[in-house]
């Protein structure tokens, strides 16, 4: 805008010039000539200028406000957003964009990695800044105190990477540590629940690698967020009032955030109220309350200057030990300094052209390429749901697929860790795909034993997922979590961090579930040993290397089976990204042995299913997704309606 401000005053200077000369020069010319060229002339600058000050006054593309009427101006101090969001697309689509895209579980969240990309951000700077803004707007199940999975797409060498980050178990940790321990919650509650956290790790590893801007503009945007305050939105809102009895209880969650640290007295002032969960009287902040995380945004600048050394080797590192180790944990400096990310060999799917990449084990992966597998057998159309009749046939399919999968699931454990090569490579196949399909009956289902499981595994929960593509064609799909809600209900006194309580994920010995399935052997807990994981982000590609679906969801068992329905909607039944994400979704996880559905489903597929032999159990909702679809010129994509404050962004 400032260029074509300077264009147009160069502009009204050079006729200036040019009439002085003209004076000089053509004397000749009558007095009533020059008084019209001089009119002229300045009607010409005051029209020019005209235009210039009306394109000040209207608000830059990119940066349209927030719900909490906030511009997004702000996001980054090296960000001028100059090309404005693309809308035109089919009706079907609410969010299309041209070039690129994020969909994160928060919107606000959604437009700080959007302009991040319009920055020259690549598509994994994209996801970085936005889950740094996740880890603040949605702490009740996500941030830097947790781990993640994190499957890239490098569209220019044609290569699909895949960063297992998940958070492992302390060299102090035993497989017995909480049996016959006084705390019946000493897995879930406090610092012995917690495992080494994987995420910045996760971050620098996938930025030193393919990012393209400065590591700390990174965490600008976040930084200025957590200092300034966000506006409560109505998911995390629940949180809060979800946890109270921990909020109360637990030090530091809901106390002051008091700086322990010597701040200066003008810093003082920028936070006046530090309380983070609670207001000044004492009472729960609500939705549309201002939330501050002062001492999180200093953490979040120590590792901006430092980078992963910092957070894991440095003083950093010092503090998130002693924050830990004061609730009760045992994680130790030599835990921080030894934590790596892995490189993994994606797990995959092919169909119909496609192919479908995630995690291997301790993802789920290898379960979502297991139901993706027994589905494609049966060549599902758009046919395979046009009525109430061939919706109970596909959906009593697909839970049949689900059961499978999840006996399976039972055999799981760190691939580092335990022998589960061959069951992985098993569940990846199509030829063991079929032999599974071929025990699927299309009238009737079965007593869960039919389906073989081994084992149980216990439930994980919580999560956020995240989609990011840029204008190169690369691509990120991204599951991270730190479990339960607000994970151990531990917030670092010293860093404002909430750390994760993923140590519950793993199997405890010597224990059965209510059907008498013994917990599985493959994920007891050792030493350095990451715990399973339902999260399963997955990218799919066609033949000429383009994406065509990214998608992930949150919500422990059901996320493996979210991601299943969405793909199997928009891949093979024609669904808008949109729709296929909305529509009632189902699931089944073996043991529970019933269908859990969500209520909006017509009753009469409901039925339907009930008189094939299934055992029904109505839910308000199941899970929540973020996924992107390639569509004609450009993506759609769509965060789950059923999360407040969700939306995409992109250009």
């Amino acid at each position: 805008m400032n260029t074509t401000m300077e264009i147009e005053e160069t502009k009204s200077r050079d006729i200036s010039k040019s009439k002085k000369v003209s004076r000089k020069v053509l004397v000749v010319i009558s007095l009533v000539c020059a008084i019209c060229a001089v009119g002229g002339g300045l009607i010409l600058i005051y029209a020019l200028d005209e235009c210039s000050f009306s394109r000040c006054s209207q608000t830059p593309p990119g940066h349209e406000e927030l719900h909490d009427g906030s511009s997004t101006a702000h996001a980054t101090t090296r960000v001028t957003t100059t090309v404005s969001d693309t809308k035109e697309s089919p009706p079907t689509d609410k969010y299309f964009f041209k070039n690129a895209i994020v969909t994160a579980d928060n919107g606000r969240c959604s437009v700080v990695g959007r302009d991040i990309l319009q920055a020259g951000g690549s598509a994994v700077d994209g996801a970085i800044a936005s889950l740094l803004c996740n880890g603040i707007a949605n702490t009740l199940f996500h941030g830097i105190g947790g781990g993640n999975f994190m499957v890239i797409y490098d569209k220019k060498r044609g290569k699909v990477e895949a960063i297992d980050a998940r958070e492992q178990a302390p060299a102090a940790a035993t497989q017995n540590m909480y049996i016959d321990h006084p705390k019946d919650d000493a897995s879930t509650v406090g610092g012995l629940a917690v495992g080494v956290p994987g995420e910045v790790e996760c971050f620098w590893t996938a930025h030193m690698k393919y990012g393209k801007l400065p590591w700390k503009d990174l965490f600008e945007p976040s930084i200025k967020l957590a200092e300034e305050g966000m506006e409560i939105d109505g998911a995390l809102a629940y949180g809060i009032r979800y946890t109270e009895n921990y909020i109360r209880t637990m030090p530091n969650l809901g106390k002051s955030e008091k700086m322990i640290f010597e701040i200066s007295n003008a810093e003082c002032q920028r936070w006046p109220r530090t309380e983070v969960f609670l207001k000044d009287d004492g009472s729960l902040k609500q939705e549309g309350d201002i939330m501050f995380r002062p001492k999180l945004a200093h953490t979040y600048r120590r590792i901006a200057a430092g980078g992963a050394e910092a957070f894991y080797t440095g003083r950093l590192a010092d503090d998130i030990v002693a924050d830990i180790k004061e609730q009760g944990g045992i994680i130790t400096a030599e835990d921080m300094r030894n934590y790596r990310v892995r490189f993994r060999e994606p797990v995959t799917a092919e169909f119909d052209g496609l192919k479908a990449y995630s995690l291997p084990p301790p993802s789920s992966g290898a379960v979502l390429m297991l139901i993706l597998n027994i589905l494609r057998g049966y060549n599902m159309t758009e046919d395979s749901v046009r009525d109430k009749e061939s919706k109970i046939l596909t959906y009593h399919r697909m839970v049949e697929a689900f059961k499978f999968a999840y006996a399976k699931r039972s055999l799981l454990g760190d691939i580092d860790f335990e022998d589960v090569a061959d069951i992985t490579a098993n569940m990846t196949s199509p030829e063991y795909a079929a032999s599974l399909r071929d025990k699927i009956h299309d009238n009737q289902t079965h007593d869960y034993l039919y389906y073989g499981p081994d084992f149980y595994l216990k439930d994980d929960a919580g999560t956020s997922h995240l989609c990011a593509t840029d204008a190169d064609g690369n691509a990120v799909a991204v599951t991270a979590t730190i479990n339960l809600h607000f994970g151990s209900k531990v917030m670092g006194t010293r860093t404002g961090i909430i750390f994760n309580n993923e140590m519950d994920d793993f199997s405890t010995p010597n224990t059965t579930n209510a059907h008498g399935v013994p917990a599985s052997e493959s994920n007891y807990i050792k030493p350095g040993k990451r715990p399973m994981s339902s999260m399963s982000p997955t990218i799919v590609l066609d033949g000429n290397g383009d994406v065509q679906l990214l998608v992930g969801a949150s919500g422990g068992p059901t996320i493996t089976t979210s991601v299943a329905l969405i793909a199997a909607r928009t891949l093979w039944f024609g669904q808008s990204i949109q729709d296929a994400m909305n529509n009632a979704r189902f699931h089944h996880q073996l043991i529970p042995d019933r269908i859990d559905f969500e209520t909006k489903m017509d009753e009469d597929i409901v039925n339907g299913l009930k008189d094939m032999g299934h055992t029904t159990n109505g839910k308000n909702s199941i899970a929540s997704a973020t996924a992107v679809r390639r569509v004609k010129g450009g993506y759609a994509g769509y965060s789950d309606e059923r999360t407040a404050g969700g939306y995409p962004s992109g250009y």
